[in-house]
């Protein structure tokens, strides 16, 4: 009778747990992309040339490079979280801090998506949609 009040409270709370993880995966992805994005900004100013942001083709890594050259260490999103939209062309941040063009990101999971914008003045903003 234990067992079976277990394995029923068990079912219960799964759903909910699953709920609870795919949010935190989902916050966790949209903070690692948001520090990669400062990263490449402050790279720009600090070394006075332009830095790339790449995301690769299927949405789950990206990286920060200067402009010309091969991309270094990819950063990996935690499991699930996908780059669902990017803008047509890679974002590029420059010595002023500027970034052209300007464009909006879609990170998403089963928990709903996170939009980070980053305007042609180089601010970045995030809300969830």
């Amino acid at each position: 009778m234990t067992c079976l009040l277990i394995g029923f409270l068990a079912s219960l709370a799964w759903p909910s747990y699953q709920q609870v993880r795919d949010n935190w995966r989902l916050s966790q992805g949209s903070h690692l992309f948001l520090s990669i994005l400062e990263q490449g900004r402050a790279a720009a100013i600090g070394r006075n040339l332009t830095v790339q942001i790449r995301v690769s083709d299927e949405g789950g890594r990206t990286t920060i490079a200067p402009e010309g050259e091969e991309a270094g260490h990819w950063l990996t999103l935690p499991r699930g979280v996908r780059v669902v939209r990017r803008p047509n062309h890679e974002i590029s941040f420059y010595s002023r801090g500027t970034a052209a063009p300007g464009g909006t990101f879609v990170l998403g999971n089963s928990a709903g998506e996170i939009q980070i914008v980053i305007s042609p003045a180089g601010r970045i903003r995030w809300q969830r949609i």
